[in-house]
Formats: C-alpha cells, sequence, structure tokens
C-alpha cells in the first residue's frame, strides 16, 4: 500500500464529523481489493457513512460493509457470468479457487478441478483472456476482477 494513502483515510474521517478509523483496517482494506481504487473508495466511504460522530470504524463494520458491498452486486456478476460457457467458468472457479494459479493445463490441475480436459482448459483460458476476466502474468493466471474473485469463491464455499 502507498505509504500515504492509509494517513490520507485516517485524516479524513478524523477531520469529519468527529469520526476515526482503526488504522489497522486501512491495510486490510486495501489488500483485500487488490489496491483496486474503486473497491478501496467505496468500502471506506459506505464505513464513513456508518460510521457515528464520535465513533470508530472498526474491523467489524468494514466487514458488513464488505459483505453488503459483495451481496448488492450478487446480480450483476450471474448477469456477467451468463455470457461464458460452461467451460469458462469451471475454468474461472478453478482460478478463484486457487487465488493464483499455476499450470492450468496440466494434468494435475485438470484433475484437481474436474476440468474436462487441457485443450478445452487452453480454449477457455483464451476466450477468458481476450474479455479480461483473468490476467496471466507470466505463467499465473489470477481473476481479473477482484470482487469477481472474492464472489466466486464465496460461491464455492457456500
Amino acid at each position: 500500500m502507498p505509504r500515504n494513502n492509509g494517513k490520507i483515510i485516517q485524516k479524513a474521517m478524523e477531520n469529519h464529523a468527529n469520526k476515526a478509523i482503526d488504522p489497522d483496517v486501512i491495510p486490510l482494506v486495501y489488500h483485500f481489493w487488490d489496491g483496486v481504487t474503486l473497491y478501496v473508495h467505496r468500502i471506506f466511504h459506505d464505513a464513513y457513512a456508518e460510521t457515528q460522530a464520535g465513533e470508530t470504524c472498526t474491523e467489524a463494520l468494514i466487514d458488513e460493509v464488505t459483505s453488503s458491498f459483495i451481496n448488492q452486486n450478487e446480480k450483476r456478476l450471474r448477469e456477467l457470468l451468463s455470457f461464458v460457457t460452461d467451460q469458462q467458468k469451471q475454468l474461472l472457479y478453478a482460478i478463484a479457487h486457487e487465488g493464483k494459479a499455476n499450470g492450468i493445463t496440466s494434468g494435475a490441475f485438470v484433475k484437481k478441478h474436474s476440468l474436462k480436459s487441457a485443450s478445452a482448459v487452453q480454449s477457455a483460458a483464451k476466450r477468458l483472456l481476450e474479455i479480461d476476466m483473468i490476467t496471466k502474468t507470466g505463467q499465473t493466471y489470477t481473476v481479473s476482477d477482484p470482487l469477481l474473485r472474492i464472489w466466486l469463491r464465496k460461491m464455492l464455499t457456500s
């Protein structure tokens, strides 16, 4: 996290309406959302709105706001998934499950995630890369949008 960002966020909350923020939650939010400004700003905006004057924004409040934000976006995320094939969805789920996936066409990865075949994975990955749903850095694949990744992981565990 850039060094001054946490102090900026903390000062903004303290200077308005006598609200404070637990300094430990600032890097948690930043890293949870991979530093994506849109999401970091939204979570702090909503947490600020929920924090009463004279009180401190805590990790528990951040968790509530984050959960609410994810739930608010569920319909849009489901609609987004409706535009990809079942094989592409299965690969997205597998990458989300891993967080950072390596060797996605290997027999071990295909078997572990019950994917159709290495060639099907390769084809699905090519399309998901084209539409920017996944990102490839070196040989590592990740779900491009942190909100989508978090929601997919939530879907896998519920």
